[in-house]
């Protein structure tokens, strides 16, 4: 028997296969038929919409330009003037740092405003500054800043100031018989502590003002107990010229209220660990106008340690501050201004004493009995303008702030010192364009067209084709090719010499199978040589034949 690999044998006769023609499928049919259905309602919508001939809405384009723009900034800077003290050998400490509050004389305010265009315009507008006091459980509290100094006010400056001297008992350490002022001291040799109280004041024009002067000693056992003693007693003094000045002398025996100290706390039986002396010179000045009058208080102390074998002496021995005797009436809380062109500047100076707020904030704690939680003095600089340009008005306000911290022994200022807004004038232009032309005659057209395609398609995909249907015999031989293609040869009719052979049918293809892969042989398929025929599977194992026939019979 002569075995082949493919059909293109020249002694045999290839078998032939059924040719099965292409149809479009029902299910595909069915679902162009309803798009195409789909397509043509369409078409006939669009048809009438172009029938018609509604050119519809024109079409609306904007666009938007800049004609002015305006920037203004409103700012709050500021510098720290010192007490004299041992600490800095300058006198002023610019912003932004960490200051000592009992150092601070006052704060020096710069309060600016300025404004640019590109083009001319007309500005006014007016600011005005004031100081909020603060605290996280009491009501705020405002003060608004004087601006300027209105005509026929009386302006004044003074200052208040202890210094001493320290007479010591004869010693082997010490040449002198006295040290001065800012060194550390011996309490054993200290014979007593000469003390000079000094006030200077200055004023811009005469007056009826008045002052008073007192001074007081006091000894505080802190957290147990204090006693006042009264050195000066109140007393007034003429401060109505142009200047005025006071100059009270005394003398401090260290070892007398040392004595007074350690006999009370031993009638109370008590130890405590610090113990301090405090001298206080006050001074009311009462400055008085037919204008108006005023109060200023400058209050310099000493602090005497009572319980250190050695000592140095501290507080706060210089006090100084200015203000303005005026009438409610003349008082200018607000200043305005008017500017025309691109650019403008206005600036305003002023001062800000911070030690009238913290007393305050201690008036505070001794009426209600409740310390204040985070007290502070707000700032605030607010400008409100107008600006009027030949392409439009706008407005704005600013209000920068600074944020000053009160009752801690350091602090740093914060807040938003600089503000800055630009604001444009813009043009919204518009732009309309038509409909195009003869909108309805082209609609109909392209109507007509695609109406033309989609019923071609429609006719063509609906003629009703005869779909020719494929022999089961064949379906199931080509099933068997792609299943064992690999492993299956073909070959021609069988020779005579090959009937006598053994022939055992199986049942099935897949049998035949387990007998190829036990036996180690290829399936040889023989095609019938007539539509309809049988297709014979087999393996040959020497003289036995193992076969399985396909054919219409067995697909029943």
């Amino acid at each position: 028997m002569k075995l082949r690999h493919s059909h293109k044998d020249s002694g045999a006769q290839s078998p032939r296969r059924l040719r099965i023609p292409f149809v479009i499928p029902a299910s595909l049919r069915i679902g162009g038929a309803i798009v195409l259905t789909i397509g043509l309602v369409l078409s006939i919508v669009f048809w009438w919409q172009a029938y018609s001939d509604d050119p519809g809405p024109p079409i609306i384009q904007t666009t938007e330009s800049t004609l002015f723009s305006a920037t203004d900034t409103a700012s709050l800077d500021y510098n720290v003037h010192l007490k004299p003290n041992i600490l800095y050998d300058q006198t002023v400490l610019e912003s932004g740092q960490t200051y000592f509050s009992k150092l601070i004389d006052y704060l020096d305010i710069s309060a600016a405003y300025q404004f640019s265009a590109d083009k001319p315009a007309q500005i006014k507008g007016s600011y005005s500054a004031a100081l909020v006091l603060e605290g996280e459980n009491i009501p705020q509290k405002k003060f608004p800043i004087p601006l300027g100094t209105p005509k026929g006010t009386l302006s004044f400056d003074h200052s208040a100031n202890l210094t001493y001297v320290v007479y010591l008992k004869p010693n082997s350490l010490f040449n002198t018989p006295t040290l001065g002022p800012g060194g550390v001291y011996f309490a054993s040799i200290v014979d007593h502590i000469a003390v000079i109280g000094s006030y200077q004041l200055q004023a811009s024009a005469l007056s009826q003002s008045t002052g008073t002067l007192e001074i007081i000693a006091r000894v505080k056992a802190e957290g147990y107990w204090e006693k006042s003693q009264t050195i000066l007693p109140k007393t007034e003094f003429d401060a109505g010229g142009l200047t005025a000045s006071r100059v009270e002398n005394f003398d401090i025996d260290l070892k007398a209220y040392q004595d007074f100290a350690e006999r009370v706390n031993d009638e109370l039986g008590i130890n405590p660990r610090k113990m301090d002396l405090f001298i206080e010179f006050t001074v009311d000045y009462h400055g008085k106008t037919a204008e108006g009058d005023t109060h200023d208080v400058l209050a310099p102390t000493l602090v005497i340690p009572l319980n250190s074998t050695m000592f140095a002496i501290g507080g706060e021995p210089t006090r100084q501050n200015s203000g303005l005797v005026q009438s409610v009436s003349s008082v200018s809380y607000q200043t305005e201004f008017t500017a025309t062109g691109k650019d403008a500047a206005y600036a305003h100076n002023f001062k800000v004493n911070l030690a009238p707020y913290q007393d305050m904030i201690a008036t505070i704690a001794d009426q209600t009995g409740v310390s204040v939680k985070n007290p502070q003095l707000r700032l605030t600089f607010d400008v409100d303008v107008s600006i009027t340009s030949e392409n439009g008005a706008l407005t704005d306000r600013l209000s920068p702030t600074l944020i000053i911290p009160l009752g801690a022994p350091t602090f740093e200022i914060k807040g938003t010192p600089k503000q800055t807004s630009t604001k444009p004038i813009r043009q919204v232009n518009t732009i309309t364009i038509p409909p195009p032309p003869d909108r309805g005659s082209g609609g109909q057209m392209t109507s007509v067209i695609v109406f033309a395609v989609i019923l071609a398609g429609f006719v063509a995909l609906t003629r009703n084709k005869p779909r020719p249907t494929m022999d089961p015999t064949e379906k199931q031989a080509a099933s068997l090719r792609k299943k064992y293609g690999d492993r299956m040869i073909d070959a021609g009719p069988i020779p005579p010499t090959m009937t006598a052979e053994c022939i055992i049918p199986v049942r099935s293809p897949e049998d035949l199978e387990k007998l190829a892969d036990q036996l180690g042989k290829l399936i040889i398929h023989q095609a019938p040589t007539q539509p309809g025929e049988t297709h014979i599977y087999y393996i040959i194992d020497g003289s036995t034949r193992y076969e399985y026939s396909l054919s219409n019979k067995s697909q029943i």
